[in-house]
């Protein structure tokens, strides 16, 4: 990244990996849902409380 926060993105950019460990792990391919709370122009945009919600049942 190479934005002025860039050291606050780390931590977000770790789950957003982690995330797709999970999906790669569970053989799920193409768009996932959760990448709506971890990016900020996602394909699909959620609230935030609602793709909050989405990582966490996803990680469920």
């Amino acid at each position: 990244m190479s934005v002025e926060d860039s050291p606050n993105n780390a931590g977000v950019m770790v789950d957003a990996i982690r995330a797709m460990k999970i999906s790669l792990d569970r053989k799920l391919v193409g768009y996932q849902n959760w990448s709506a709370y971890f990016f900020k122009h996602p394909l699909y945009l959620l609230p935030l409380k609602e793709a909050r919600q989405t990582v966490e049942d996803f990680i469920a």
